[in-house]
């Protein structure tokens, strides 16, 4: 059986957020040691670090049952919910099921959440963190069919980031890998980033709420 990817966004209150990643900080330690657990990474908003992202790696669903039942999820559960602000709903989170984009099997609905991860060069960080918003972030979120385009980085890994969009469907999508800012942006990516397992400079995510 394959792996399954979760992502899951959040928002800091701001006056909390150093007791948040306090709180995270014990979590992670146990749900890592977890055996359904392949990897559970932890980005942060380049722009706004309130907004929080953890990208996990599951073996299967009996994994993440698992997970879901232990104590050390439990107790961080309880704290999140005085430490984060509610984003969808009566949740402090929106928790996705992620798998690789299909070229031939291209995304319907209404609201599409992309992930995308990617990783780069040595000595790229801060390049990486300081022309993404002239080049891509504030020209992609301008566009008609972009609900949100943001950059998070690795709060551990810093080499690593993610960009997470949502789109207006995914003819917005097309829309916007035919703009000027979008092949500027890839123009100058074999310079940022090295190649992931996927052997592409990006490992592209489609996003569905997770049941």
């Amino acid at each position: 059986m394959d792996s399954i990817s979760v992502v899951s966004r959040c928002r800091c209150l701001p006056e909390k957020k150093d007791e948040f990643f306090s709180a995270l900080e014990d979590f992670l330690v146990p749900s890592r040691e977890e055996e359904g657990c392949i990897s559970y990474d932890v980005y942060q908003d380049t722009q706004d670090p309130d907004n929080v992202i953890f990208h996990e790696v599951w073996k299967d669903q009996e994994g993440i049952s698992y997970h879901i039942g232990s104590s050390h999820f439990a107790a961080f559960m309880g704290k999140a919910g005085l430490l984060l602000e509610k984003i969808a709903g009566d949740s402090p989170f929106v928790v996705t099921i992620a798998s690789l984009f299909d070229p031939q099997s291209p995304p319907e609905g209404e609201e599409i959440i992309v992930s995308t991860l990617c990783r780069s060069l040595p000595g790229k960080n801060d390049e990486v963190r300081i022309s993404a918003p002239e080049v891509i972030l504030n020209p992609s979120s301008a566009e008609p069919g972009c609900s949100a385009y943001m950059l998070f980085q690795g709060t551990e890994q810093k080499d690593c980031f993610l960009l997470y969009e949502v789109w207006k469907g995914f003819s917005a999508i097309v829309e916007h890998m035919g703009t000027a800012h979008f092949a500027e942006f890839m123009g100058k990516a074999p310079s940022l980033f090295v190649p992931m397992e996927n052997g592409e400079l990006f490992a592209v995510y489609i996003c569905t709420p997770y049941a």
